[in-house]
């Protein structure tokens, strides 16, 4: 890798410029080239990532889907060259309402994110590639970024440049772009990177002579598990004698080991980490005997009432570090007397999480995205009925 410890506005524009060299257009040489980068990137993981994850399970399952990216990146890639380059020049109407050929934006900044030191970078990297961008990485010490072996362009000697620096939000700050026609001839045309490496506000000029267009940072609150009672056969509590047999029904079992999983996958770090639930008070008790099997034995829960304990919640929910590395031990477990109660809570009474997860039956999962659909993502886990 070519490193660059750049604090200077200078170093920064001389490396984006050493990435511009590495520029592709949808030539037959090209369409090779990116072969062999998602080879020799899928190689290289395989040997140096490995070892880097150790016993870690949340690393493996990381590594793990990050190649599995570059497997389908590679396997989405033209194999007859040559024929197939040459109808990639006809002109198509995708949608049939005008003629396009697809064509690259240029540099694109990818920001390493400690949270998940693999994906972070490798598939953005991966799409870059397919897409014909040039790449500049901008990595914190101790980022996981290997690229030793992964060739640059035409040029197997070169390297992509990487600038380390312990704040990418300054390194952020000084990108150039293209804002008039006496601007930089060489400029940053897309960032990837987590929220917390942006400026707190950041407003980049474009070259259209227009307005500028402003970076809307992803929201940092915490991340809710909502679990609707639906997701009980018929929707219904269970019955006294049900209770007292300690009855815990197949998609209660189900429901508790798709959060264990989720939890596992992302470590309780990153943006998309869930750090509490909210639970149907009817279907608390068997969840939470559900759970007491899929977690792992270090993660304690917790009950409690959620209007109960409104204030204490909310303060705790609003100060909690959103992007911690380190694993929790706790979980937090809410319950509410409805669907619209969790939900009013979500929107209304802490500060926006990027992700939400909702357990529901398939009628009210689709509820709760109708009113959850403005978060930047929202996974429905559904079951029929209901």
């Amino acid at each position: 890798m070519a490193t660059i410890s750049a604090d200077s506005t200078q170093a920064i524009a001389t490396a984006v410029e050493g990435a511009h060299s590495a520029y592709l257009d949808d030539t037959l040489d090209n369409l090779a080239y990116k072969h062999k980068t998602l080879y020799a990137l899928f190689s290289l993981l395989q040997a140096e990532g490995t070892p880097l994850v150790g016993s870690n399970a949340q690393l493996t399952g990381e590594l793990g889907h990050t190649l599995l990216v570059i497997k389908e990146a590679i396997n989405s890639l033209p194999r007859r060259l040559t024929a197939d380059f040459n109808e990639r020049q006809t002109l198509s109407d995708v949608k049939k309402l005008s003629g396009r050929r697809s064509r690259a934006l240029g540099v694109v900044a990818i920001v390493t994110d400690s949270a998940q030191p693999f994906a972070s970078w490798a598939v953005p990297f991966v799409q870059s590639v397919l897409d014909g961008n040039a790449v500049l990485f901008i990595a914190t010490p101790g980022s996981a970024l290997v690229l030793g072996q992964v060739p640059d362009h035409y040029n197997n000697n070169a390297a992509y440049p990487v600038i380390w620096n312990e704040n990418p939000a300054s390194v952020v700050g000084k990108l150039p772009v293209a804002n008039t026609i006496s601007g930089p001839q060489v400029w940053v045309s897309a960032l990837v990177c987590p929220s917390d490496a942006l400026p707190r506000a950041v407003e980049l000029p474009v070259s259209s002579r227009t307005r500028p267009f402003a970076i809307a940072p992803l929201p940092t609150g915490s991340v809710p598990i909502i679990v609707d009672q639906s997701v009980l056969p018929n929707g219904t509590a269970l019955t006294p004698a049900q209770e007292a047999a300690g009855t815990v029904p197949s998609k209660v079992v189900a429901t508790a080991k798709a959060i264990a999983r989720a939890l596992e996958q992302t470590g309780r770090g990153g943006l998309g980490a869930p750090r509490f639930l909210l639970v149907h008070e009817n279907i608390a008790k068997p969840l939470l005997r559900a759970l007491q099997q899929a977690l792992p034995a270090d993660i304690k829960t917790e009950e409690q009432p959620l209007l109960e304990n409104m204030s204490k919640i909310q303060a705790f929910l609003s100060t909690r570090p959103a992007q911690s590395r380190s694993t929790s031990q706790f979980l937090p477990i809410y319950t509410v007397r409805s669907l619209d109660g969790a939900i009013d809570f979500v929107q209304n009474s802490i500060p926006t999480p990027s992700t939400a997860y909702v357990f529901a039956a398939k009628r009210f999962a689709a509820y709760a995205f109708n009113f959850l659909k403005e978060l930047p993502a929202v996974y429905l886990n559904t079951f029929l009925g209901g």
